[in-house]
This record gives C-alpha cells, sequence and structure tokens, in this order.
C-alpha cells in the first residue's frame, strides 16, 4: 500500500523521523510538533542528512495548516495519552479533516487499568509528563466511529493501537 507520491502526516512527531525509519518509506513526510526544539532538531537532521520532506510544523495537532484531503497516510503514535476528552475530540476531527477518503491512519491510546499502563503512568509522572487521557475504551471508539472506520484494533503493551480508515 505505501508507495511514491503519497503524504504521510505524523502527527505529534517528536524524532519519529529519526529513529522511527520514516526517512526510508517512499511517502512524502510532513511532521507537526507542539515543541519548537523538536523541529528544529527535525531540521537540522533533515539538512544535515539531504532529506527531502514536505513539511515541518511547530504547532497543534488539533489544528494544522494543511488542506481538506491532503494526506494518503497518517500517525498519532504516543501523543493523545497527554490530553482530556474535550481536545481528543477536536484532535481526532482535525485528523479526519485532512486525511483523504479511504486514507489509512494509526493511532494510540492508554490501555487504562492494564498493569503496564500503570507502570508507564508512573514513569511518565516521575519524568514531569502527566497522562491527562480520560475516556474509556467505549467513548473514544464512539468518538472515532463519526469519521474512521476501525480496521484492525491491538493491544501493545501500555498502548492499545487503532488502525484507521477514513469514511467516505
Amino acid at each position: 500500500m505505501l508507495r511514491a507520491g503519497m503524504r504521510f502526516i505524523d502527527l505529534g512527531c517528536c524524532l519519529n523521523l529519526m529513529f522511527a525509519g520514516y526517512k526510508d518509506w517512499p511517502s512524502t513526510y510532513y511532521g507537526v510538533d507542539i515543541s519548537s526544539k523538536t523541529i528544529e532538531l527535525l531540521s537540522g537532521y533533515v539538512g544535515k542528512n539531504h532529506l527531502t520532506v514536505g513539511d515541518l510544523h511547530c504547532g497543534s495537532m488539533h489544528e494544522t495548516p494543511y488542506d481538506i484531503n491532503f494526506f494518503d497516510i497518517g500517525a498519532c503514535v504516543g501523543s493523545l495519552e497527554y490530553f482530556e476528552k474535550e481536545f481528543v475530540q477536536q484532535a481526532v476531527a482535525e485528523f479526519s479533516r485532512i486525511m483523504k477518503p479511504n486514507g489509512r491512519f494509526v493511532l494510540d491510546i492508554p490501555n487504562i487499568g492494564s498493569p503496564e499502563f500503570e507502570i508507564a503512568k508512573l514513569i511518565e509522572e516521575y519524568l514531569g509528563r502527566q497522562d491527562c487521557f480520560n475516556l474509556s475504551v467505549e467513548e473514544f471508539e464512539t468518538m472515532l466511529d463519526a469519521y474512521f472506520l476501525i480496521d484492525k484494533k491491538e493491544t501493545v503493551g501500555p498502548m492499545i493501537q487503532y488502525f484507521l480508515m477514513k469514511v467516505i
């Protein structure tokens, strides 16, 4: 499914371009992160390694500068656990807005109550990153249903991953 000419959006990108292998994908990479330091580091990495990317945007994932139906594929991994219901709702609506019809999207949420998540939560709190996610799995899936078809769902350690397709 991944092919040249596709546009890939990485929301809450952190340093994924450097460490997740995305630089090797044939798609055009776009990254969004709230941290200006992260975007600065990625920009330096892109320049140093002579990479071509579509855009590295410093801003919030719930309000991006991209056109409607712009991306073929996308991801938001390791980010939603830091936000409460209202922000998550806005972010999911934005993910849908920028994805093309039938576009594929991967995201994850915390597996609240699992022993793995409770350990991860303690580590995050120690590092000063408070997990704020306050939706049940059922509430989150109902939210997704307005925008996406859940193609696959799997639990990976402390997180639940969703493989989605944008409904037309």
